[in-house]
């Protein structure tokens, strides 16, 4: 997939720009279908998927107009339940077709589990359904609403939303459990948008610092050379690309708030918090704060020279995926992806900014949400420059 892209980027050369984060979000994309599914294809439906997610509907906050569906978002969430279902079952149905395989992928496990019956609990093809919908990086609101049409095999929230298409208790407490514990909703919500979103704003910060690129890039080719792509076994000779990704996580940390639920009583710098409660610790704040680096809105990878400071929690100053048991379940998945990507776009290519934008007049607008993206896309210039 990694070289895939670098196929497209290099017939795009004669162009005036290509999308980088466009082309960034569909690799990711495919690579996590690809991992899950065995096949690619879903981003065009998760796309509407989000767009659902995101318009506000006027029966959560006045529930008597639920039922009259005024906006059509209910009938639209029906209407793409089926295109799902069709979707699921081309999957499903390739899964049972095709001969057994050394490696499978997650779908041919939930078949091995729903023929061989070791479910312990009812586990059919509509339930293969319910897991594989729920997994997919939607809003768990629409993906909730939509898998009701395929499998009422799970629980539902009950809302003026919901209530007009799935009546209250429609439940199977072992899928739930599945679910909803073993976080296979993280699967592919993990490795789509975070890596996407981290990929593209280390990419932003290269060309924001074009000296900060060469050196990488030197780095690259004295490591790789400039006859070859890089491989993954290169990735642990690369100690100037772990810098210039650090510092890129901790200035744009994929997921800026993180929330904590409390197990116990317990007391944080004098103040008591409750068994229950539910805490919210600003990364984004953490990550910047002057107290832990020295100047902390400026990009500088060289302040990981001689630093013990990594990504994977271990140091509460730096907390891009999290820290302790429920950090991100896709961390090291995340950070090879990261960097092998990042590493291949940086030695593949030259870049520039279009139109003779200045690096120091790059729009750097966050959009704030669930996940930090960029306000625009990042556009940009490529020239390759390997000797293939």
């Amino acid at each position: 997939e990694v070289s895939y892209l670098v196929k497209t980027i290099k017939q795009a050369v004669d162009q005036e720009h290509v999308d980088l984060s466009a082309k960034v979000s569909s690799l990711n994309a495919n690579l996590s279908c690809v991992m899950v599914f065995g096949k690619k294809g879903f981003k065009s439906i998760g796309q509407e998927v989000v767009h659902l997610a995101a318009t506000p509907n006027l029966g959560d906050f006045f529930p008597y107009l639920g039922v009259l569906d005024l906006q059509g978002i209910t009938d639209r969430l029906k209407a793409l339940s089926r295109v799902f279902d069709e979707f699921l079952e081309k999957i499903i149905g390739h899964a049972q077709s095709k001969e057994q395989r050394e490696t499978k992928d997650f779908v041919d496990t939930m078949m091995d589990i729903m023929q061989s019956g070791e479910a312990g609990f009812k586990f059919d093809r509509s339930h293969v359904k319910a897991v594989l919908l729920n997994i997919l990086p939607c809003f768990s609101l629409v993906s909730a609403s939509i898998c009701f049409s395929l499998s009422q095999g799970f629980y539902l929230p009950q809302t003026p939303l919901l209530s007009t298409i799935a009546p209250e208790g429609s439940v199977v407490v072992q899928l739930t459990f599945v679910v909803t514990n073993f976080g296979l909703q993280d699967m592919l919500m993990a490795s789509m948008d975070t890596s996407a979103t981290s990929v593209e704003w280390i990419l932003t910060e290269l060309l924001r610092h074009p000296h900060v690129m060469k050196k990488l890039q030197k780095e690259l080719e004295e490591v790789v050379g400039i006859d070859r792509m890089v491989e993954e076994s290169d990735l642990k000779n690369l100690s100037y690309l772990d810098m210039v990704i650090k510092e890129a996580l901790r200035l744009h940390s994929a997921a800026p708030l993180l929330i904590h639920d409390y197990i116990e009583d317990c007391v944080v710098d004098g103040f008591f918090v409750q068994k229950g409660s539910r805490v919210i610790v600003n990364v984004y704040a953490a990550q910047r704060d002057p107290n832990a680096w020295p100047e902390p809105d400026k990009f500088l990878p060289e302040r990981f020279v001689g630093s013990s400071v990594d990504l994977r929690g271990h140091d509460f100053q730096l907390l891009p995926f999290g820290s302790g048991r429920r950090s991100c379940l896709g961390m090291q998945l995340g950070i090879i992806i990261v960097r092998l990507v990042v590493a291949q776009l940086v030695h593949c290519f030259n870049w520039e900014l279009p139109n003779g934008i200045p690096p120091s007049d790059l729009d750097m607008t966050e959009q704030f949400g669930v996940v930090t993206y960029r306000e625009k896309h990042l556009m940009a210039i490529p020239t390759y420059r390997l000797q293939l």
